[in-house]
């Protein structure tokens, strides 16, 4: 395993991707709360992945859907930047080039690529994107190795409990990956997914079901950061994360 990616965060607090949700408005908003790193998107970025997005939104799903890639990228990550929080971008693609494509873009932008192996809706999986690139991990470690051709150190998102999780490490080998852990069926953060790896060299955020100081405090002994998403919705919640769970 190469050495882990350091993302210098001012706290170990992350807003978690929410798609048709976390544009650059609303992460603004939470990350002049003291949230480390603020993550845009999830957000479609080739063309297949964007047919999915607007069928997704047919049948009731919030998500993204505009007409330029670079046009949404530039707008929402400069504004979330505003709030001088790191700022992340979660992205799907069916292709290896639209992950490439977009990636460039955001680092450019001096922005974090989050490559998506985590959506799990079926208009997404049935395209080879999300969740379907556990089930690929060819194809997924092509994705990691074409972006660190070009310099680019993504972090890897996708949900525990799946497929074994030193597996997709020791095949993939991110730098940094954030893993949202879980047990099918069961509330609660699954500690075990995190103690499995804890000895794998690579940046690690931890997340589900993480919405008081007391759970990120526990999630910090196995990961680097903890990340949050419906709590984003009460101010207080987040602010109570960010100035009882201390920096280390």
């Amino acid at each position: 395993m190469k050495q882990k990616l350091n993302l210098k965060l001012k706290h170990p607090s992350v807003l978690a991707a929410m798609a048709g949700r976390n544009d650059g408005e609303f992460c603004c908003t939470i990350g002049k709360l003291g949230v480390g790193m603020v993550t845009v998107g999830g957000m479609s970025v080739d063309e297949k992945t964007m047919e999915a997005s607007g069928k997704m939104v047919e049948r009731g799903r919030k998500e993204f859907l505009f007409k330029n890639v670079q046009d949404f990228l530039e707008e929402n990550i400069v504004r979330a930047q505003e709030s001088e929080a790191v700022v992340c971008v979660n992205i799907r693609s069916a292709t290896v080039e639209g992950y490439v494509r977009a990636s460039e873009i955001i680092s450019d932008l001096k922005a974090v690529v989050e490559v998506n192996a985590h959506c799990r809706q079926k208009e997404m999986t049935e395209i080879g994107a999300g969740q379907h690139l556990l089930n690929d991990l060819e194809k997924l470690k092509s994705v990691v190795d074409a972006l660190k051709e070009i310099g680019i150190q993504p972090v890897l998102k996708f949900r525990g409990n799946v497929v074994p999780e030193r597996e997709i490490l020791e095949k993939v080998c991110p730098d940094a990956v954030h893993i949202d852990s879980y047990i099918k069926g069961e509330k609660g953060f699954d500690f075990s997914v995190f103690e499995k790896i804890k000895e794998v060299n690579c940046f690690k955020i931890g997340n589900n079901s993480v919405n008081t100081p007391e759970v990120a405090v526990q999630v910090l002994k196995l990961c680097d950061a903890f990340s949050f998403a419906q709590i984003a919705w009460n101010s207080k919640a987040v602010k109570d994360l960010v100035e009882k769970v201390q920096v280390q």
